[in-house]
């Protein structure tokens, strides 16, 4: 009783601290939009401006003026991307199935590595908690095919069911030793599968990851069930970015 009290404990916990990284994110993600995007829009209009009421003669005045517009805009692109990484808007306003579409564009894709996305079942939206948490789980599992499998082709399917979900990633890239990444908590890999897994299980689903060190190819399927139906229209969650 006691061993169960303190995992029921730790798993509360947990919950508290991936729904308070998540308000996190998303008021990050909003401050960066409505504030530092909005500054850096700003800038660069009146660089514009600027550009267009010089008089002729001044070359080098202009030169710098559209080096300083170019590095404003650089910055406003990177400002762009990390709201999406922090948060993206679609994920609250069209669900997982377009957030992972773009997860797989803007990662496997600008890596050159062929990837294909498919849906099986009747797509719906869900609980904001579950698409965030595959949202969560899927975003690391890509990140893992770009920085560590050196892989060439990648697939991604989402299969809805009932009361399941299933999410399928498989890649042809190297292998690895699934257990000693687990258990290796100081490692980059090792501490996103644990938190992969600690995902899942918060949610009473399973992970099921398998790879083998000096073999080709990965696949990492994950099943969970689903305990709240959310129509298209009930999805309120829309305050991130």
């Amino acid at each position: 009783m006691e061993i169960q009290r303190k995992d029921e404990v730790r798993g509360e916990l947990l919950r508290e601290i991936f729904s308070i990284q998540e308000e996190e994110r998303r008021r990050i993600a909003r401050e960066l939009h409505d504030e530092t995007s909005q500054a850096l829009s700003s800038l660069n209009a009146n660089l514009e401006a600027a550009l267009g009421i010089l008089p002729s003669g001044t070359d080098k005045v202009k030169a710098r003026l559209k080096e300083a517009q170019a590095i404003s805009i650089s910055i406003l692109d990177d400002i762009h991307k990390l709201i999406y990484e922090l948060r993206p808007s679609m994920l609250d306003d069209l669900g997982l199935v377009p957030a992972v579409r773009w997860l797989a564009d803007v990662n496997l894709v600008a890596a050159g590595i062929k990837v294909s996305v498919s849906i099986i079942g009747k797509e719906r939206r869900l609980s904001p908690q579950l698409e965030t948490t595959l949202f969560r789980i899927i975003k690391e599992a890509i990140s893992n095919i770009t920085r560590h499998a050196h892989a060439r082709n990648a697939s991604l399917s989402l299969h809805f069911q009932k009361h399941t979900i299933t999410a399928h990633i498989q890649n042809d890239g190297r292998g690895f030793d699934v257990e000693e990444a687990i258990n290796s908590k100081d490692r980059p890999r090792g501490l996103g599968l644990l938190g992969m897994k600690e995902r899942v299980e918060l949610m009473s689903g399973t992970l099921d990851i398998r790879s083998h060190p000096g073999k080709r190819g990965t696949e990492i399927t994950i099943e969970i069930p689903i305990k709240q139906e959310v129509t298209l229209g009930e999805n309120k969650n829309t305050g991130g970015r």
